[in-house]
């Protein structure tokens, strides 16, 4: 936000984008015009985004000069950029002067993240007029990563040819996400999509001012639905991106950007889908598409849009319709399979999402440590566990309504409604991954509380008892209204997700959330425990059928294109018969596809 904003907000946040063509320069005239830095969030694994949050004001100008002094500090060695201190940063030596004391003899450019750390501790302390409390605690970014492992604690890794970086500089690790699933997931998407991420890569590379966006949004008081309604549609809108062809990036400031939780992995020889906006993205796109109910209304909009120069447009298909959700991803289907495709019904994710996913996104490095600690103390390892997912705040009751978005549900109260609920979803757990642990979540946490403590009955005489983090406070709901919240108050939400993404199996109810979790498993191994009633398992909830890909839309924009029908994948649940072996496997396996 531009520093003229700084006394309209209570903060001011700043996204940095670090790349070779910027000039350092511009960073430190930037940070000098601001105010005292409050949080450096999330830190990353990829060196080039930092989130930077300001105070709205201060008192001294000292203050403010330190403050920024060291935001430049921790962009120069966390960021690894390559400066020399004399040529561009000598407006500020004076001010450095303690830190490169304390260091001494040690060049700013040499600095290490172990004698960063300490002089940061050290000048911290020493000076009374920089809050300690005003920047990240340096531990956070430079403190020694648990061992690289599967998810264990002594550091056993099953995955062969783990990224060097990783291992040099021992960040954590998850063998679900990160680049080394990219490259793997990558392999099986069919050949458009291919060619549309490569396309996108070089465009993000080397952009410039005729590159031109499409743009996912959610800002302000509109609703967005939550992260998994927000992200459902994705498989179309990048169908929709491919064929104009636009730049798809996400913008949400609601309630906090999707960077702060999840970044770009790097695919293939650096190559990397950067869905980031750029820093000048406005929060009002004045050319707006989507709302469509017809394949003449989408078409109509890809006309639309190749015509126009505006640097962004924005899309949206609408998060509040299952049925326009499923019909625009069906398109996506009809697209991406040859003979025959999966038909999409209710809150169901594509067969594809884990693949897309992992291409597209990895957990931060905060939540990649989180999960890796939480995996680590629950026993999980990846494709070992079963996941049940209930949402107990879902207004299917009138009285559920206010509750279901900004909280508050009173367990004790909703028990007996919701009991038998959770013992069916266990259940049913159970019985797609028999003798499994189950990995159990839910949007209340005295609802998990309650179900890892205690044994629960799963037929034939047999009970078996969840496992998941005791949590003090409910989880937030992405589309609530919390003006009081962090960003990392919804870190446990993206982490249930992640984890639910990176077992053998899901049994998940009503909404989409859990079904998102299915789908980042790739949908092989899943059970819905719940409709409007209890629903028992086993059941035929999640067996929706095949439907041909070339019953029509012939001679349509879809797939008028010469790549439209080459390249394209087989289903495995329509084709059962002739899978190719690692397809139905890739999804939470590593290996050669």
């Amino acid at each position: 936000n531009p520093p003229s904003l700084a006394s309209k907000a209570t903060t001011v946040s700043k996204i940095i984008h670090i790349r070779p063509g910027n000039r350092v320069s511009k960073v430190q005239s930037w940070l000098l015009q601001t105010s005292t830095i409050m949080s450096i969030s999330p830190p990353v694994t990829r060196h080039d985004t930092l989130v930077i949050t300001f105070k709205q004001k201060m008192r001294r100008n000292r203050r403010k000069l330190i403050m920024s002094n060291l935001a430049l500090m921790i962009l120069i060695v966390y960021c690894n950029i390559s400066i020399s201190i004399n040529s561009q940063l000598h407006s500020i030596q004076d001010s450095l002067n303690p830190i490169q004391d304390s260091l001494n003899p040690i060049k700013v450019t040499e600095y290490s993240h172990s004698n960063f750390s300490s002089a940061i501790n050290s000048y911290v302390t020493n000076n009374t007029s920089a809050s300690a409390s005003a920047i990240i605690p340096p531990k956070v970014l430079f403190d020694p990563a648990i061992s690289i492992g599967d998810n264990t604690a002594d550091g056993a890794n099953e995955v062969h040819g783990i990224n060097s970086t990783i291992a040099t500089e021992r960040l954590p690790y998850l063998t679900m996400y990160g680049d080394h699933r990219a490259e793997i997931s990558f392999a099986v998407l069919p050949k458009w999509l291919q060619t549309y991420f490569d396309w996108h890569s070089e465009q993000t590379r080397n952009s410039s001012n005729i590159t031109k966006y499409v743009v996912l949004t959610c800002h302000g008081t509109k609703p967005c639905g939550g992260i998994s309604d927000r992200l459902r549609p994705l498989p179309f809108c990048l169908l929709h991106a491919s064929l104009v062809p636009r730049v798809l990036c996400i913008h949400w400031t609601k309630p906090f950007g999707l960077e702060n939780y999840l970044t770009p992995p790097m695919y293939a020889a650096g190559r990397t889908v950067d869905w980031r906006c750029p820093a000048d993205i406005p929060l009002d796109i004045t050319r707006k598409f989507g709302n469509c109910q017809s394949v003449n209304c989408i078409e109509e909009d890809i006309k639309r849009m190749r015509s126009i120069n505006d640097k962004y447009v924005s899309l949206y298909v609408g998060c509040r319709s299952e049925a326009r959700i499923n019909y625009h991803n069906n398109l996506f289907q009809l697209h991406t399979y040859t003979h025959e495709a999966p038909i999409i019904i209710k809150w169901q994710f594509i067969d594809l999402t884990g693949d897309i996913f992992r291409v597209m996104f990895e957990p931060v490095l905060a939540l990649t440590q989180s999960i890796n600690d939480t995996m680590t103390s629950l026993g999980l390892k990846e494709n070992e566990y079963a996941s049940a997912h209930v949402r107990s705040r879902y207004p299917i009751k009138t009285a559920l309504r206010k509750i279901d978005k900004q909280g508050g549900l009173d367990f004790g109260y909703w028990k007996e409604y919701l009991l038998p609920i959770i013992n069916n979803a266990v259940s049913c757990a159970n019985h797609i991954a028999m003798n499994s642990t189950i990995y159990f979540s839910s949007d209340n946490n005295e609802v998990v509380n309650d179900t890892i403590t205690r044994d629960i009955p799963v037929g034939g005489g047999m009970q078996v008892r969840p496992v998941a983090m005791h949590r003090d406070k409910e989880p937030l709901h992405s589309d609530g209204i919390n003006p009081e919240s962090q960003i990392s108050d919804f870190f446990p939400m993206i982490e249930d997700l992640l984890i639910m993404g990176g077992g053998s199996c899901v049994a998940h109810g009503v909404g989409s959330f859990g079904a998102f979790g299915a789908g980042l498993s790739g949908n092989r191994c899943r059970s819905i425990h719940r409709g409007p009633n209890v629903l028992a398992c086993p059941n035929t909830r999640t067996e929706h059928g095949c439907e041909s890909v070339t019953k029509f839309n012939k001679g349509k924009i879809l797939f008028d294109s010469g790549l439209a029908r080459h390249g394209l994948i087989t289903s495995p649940r329509c084709y059962r018969t002739k899978v190719i072996t690692d397809v139905e496997s890739n999804h939470n396996k590593t290996g050669n596809v």
